[in-house]
């Protein structure tokens, strides 16, 4: 057949792994709905018209640190082609004892953010902590968005970027595991909404540890 209406089930499945999934760019444009990156499927809606699932995700950096270090840095420019971006891993630090926070911080900026609980300018917004670097073994996990990362100003709106996640820990003096909501702004000056291009994930105090991995996903 010439055309993508009146396929069969078989033949669309085939024809979405051995085109779409490769690259949406091979279809001609009048076949598919708007939008559609590499890695989003496309189903049959309910009104008999083909679209794009929701929630297509890209790998788009991965780091496990295999010595201590003193940061997680993407130290690349991150692709302003996505709506979202999705950053999850486990972090644990390294040297010294009792606990101690990780925070984000966006295109080398040390001193500009806020989250929730602190009215004062910070050098990162907290993004997980609690764990107790001195209990070997015991990682913080989090997760949290960054919406519309790549935004840029519309008509003078300025609009800042912010974090929303959650993050659990192994604390140490109690004995039980906490989890955390949280969340901040990005009090970037004079571009306040600049687009996000980097991302550099910090201790507290001291070094990230070994094993810490950190993973950055564009959502659409």
């Amino acid at each position: 057949m010439d055309t993508i209406a009146g396929w069969t089930q078989a033949e669309l499945r085939r024809f979405i792994v051995n085109t779409v999934l490769s690259d949406p760019a091979n279809v001609p444009a009048p076949e598919l709905p708007p939008g559609g990156r590499p890695g989003q499927l496309l189903t049959q809606l309910i009104t008999g018209n083909l679209g794009w699932l929701f929630g297509g995700a890209s790998l788009i950096y991965d780091n496990e640190l295999t010595a201590p270090a003193a940061s997680i840095d993407t130290g690349v420019t991150l692709p302003a082609t996505f709506k979202h971006l999705l950053v999850t891993g486990w972090l644990r630090g390294a040297g010294g004892a009792g606990g101690l926070d990780f925070g984000v911080q966006f295109n080398g900026d040390v001193g500009n953010y806020q989250w929730v609980g602190s009215a004062a300018f910070s050098a990162y917004i907290k993004i997980a902590g609690g764990n107790y670097i001195a209990t070997a073994g015991e990682m913080s996990a989090f997760a949290f968005i960054v919406p519309n990362y790549a935004h840029t100003s519309v008509g003078g709106s300025n609009a800042r970027k912010t974090v929303t996640g959650i993050f659990t820990a192994y604390l140490q003096a109690t004995g039980t595991v906490g989890a955390s909501l949280t969340g901040g702004r990005w009090h970037n000056s004079p571009a306040a909404d600049a687009p996000i291009t980097r991302l550099v994930i910090v201790p507290s105090a001291n070094n990230i540890d070994a094993e810490s991995r950190v993973s950055i996903y564009g959502l659409n």
